[in-house]
C-alpha cells in the first residue's frame, strides 16, 4: 500500500493537501510539469477540482487512491492537480473546452492535454467500473494512451486548430497574475467561443471513420459522424466514439 507523500505536500492549496498521500504522482501548475511532459513526450491529464466538492472527494476515494490507476497514470501521463479556487483561470479556459465538447460541465473537471496545454479530451466524473455503456476510469485511460501511441500527430494538429493556443502565454503566468491579462477576459465570458462550436459539429451524414469503444467490459466498433472537412478535430471524433455526456456535479 502506499504510504508516501507525493509533490503537493509542498503546496498551500487545502485541496492539494488533500491529494497529498495519493499514490498518483501529481503535480502542481507549474513550469516543472509543463516541461516535463514536453521532455518525456506524455500526454497530460490535468483534474481540477475544490475543497469543498462532492463528487471530487467520490472520485479520489473510488479512483486517485486505487494503486492500479495511480501505476498506470504514472507511467503514461504528467499528472496535474489544480485548485479552481486558486486558479479560476486555468478552470475557465479549460471548462469552456468541456462545455463545448459535452454540453455540460462541472467538477471534478478531468481534461487531457498535450504537451503544449492544448485539450484533446475532457469531461467530469469518471466511474471505477464501466456502467450503462460508459467505459470505466481506467478503460478510457487505456484507450487515450493507444490513441496516443498511434495517432499523436494527429491529436496534436487537431488540437492546435482550436483557439487554445493564443492562452498559452496566459496560461503560464503566476497566479496573482493570471487575472489581470487582457486576453484571458475574452475567455473568462460564459459564451463559448465561435471558433469551439464549429470545431465539435456532428453531421448526420457517416463519414467513413470508425473509433474503437471500450464499453462494458468488452471492445466493439461503432461508426463515427464527423464533419467531412478540415474543421472536424480529432477529440471531436472520440467524443462521439464515447457517445455519452460525462457527469458531475453542477454548481451554480
Amino acid at each position: 500500500m502506499f504510504r508516501g507523500m507525493n509533490r503537493l505536500a509542498r503546496e498551500k492549496s487545502p485541496y492539494l493537501l488533500q491529494h497529498a498521500h495519493n499514490p498518483v504522482d501529481w503535480h502542481a501548475w507549474n513550469e516543472e510539469a509543463f516541461a516535463r511532459a514536453r521532455a518525456e513526450n506524455k500526454p497530460i491529464f490535468l483534474s481540477v477540482g475544490y475543497s469543498t466538492c462532492h463528487w471530487c472527494h467520490v472520485m479520489e476515494r473510488e479512483s486517485f487512491v486505487d494503486e492500479r490507476i495511480g501505476k498506470f497514470l504514472n507511467e503514461h501521463f504528467i499528472s496535474i492537480k489544480v485548485d479552481r479556487e486558486e486558479r479560476p483561470d486555468v478552470d475557465k479556459i479549460y471548462m469552456t473546452f468541456v462545455q463545448a465538447t459535452t454540453g455540460g460541465g462541472g467538477w471534478p473537471m478531468n481534461v487531457f492535454l498535450t504537451p503544449d496545454l492544448k485539450p484533446f479530451f475532457g469531461g467530469t466524473y469518471f466511474p471505477p467500473d464501466a456502467r450503462h455503456g460508459r467505459p470505466s476510469f481506467l478503460q478510457l485511460l487505456q484507450h487515450l494512451v493507444q490513441l496516443w501511441r498511434e495517432q499523436k500527430n494527429d491529436i496534436i494538429t487537431s488540437a492546435a486548430r482550436g483557439p487554445w493556443g493564443s492562452m498559452n502565454a496566459a496560461l503560464r503566468r503566476p497566479p496573482d497574475q493570471a487575472c489581470r491579462s487582457p486576453s484571458m477576459r475574452q475567455y473568462s465570458s460564459t459564451r463559448r467561443p465561435r471558433a469551439v462550436y464549429q470545431r465539435v459539429r456532428i453531421l448526420r451524414r457517416p463519414s467513413t471513420t470508425s473509433a474503437r469503444v471500450v464499453a462494458s467490459g468488452r471492445t466493439r466498433f461503432r461508426p463515427v459522424r464527423v464533419a467531412a472537412s478540415r474543421e472536424a478535430s480529432h477529440w471531436s471524433t472520440m467524443r462521439s466514439a464515447f457517445g455519452a455526456r460525462t457527469t458531475g456535479s453542477l454548481v451554480p
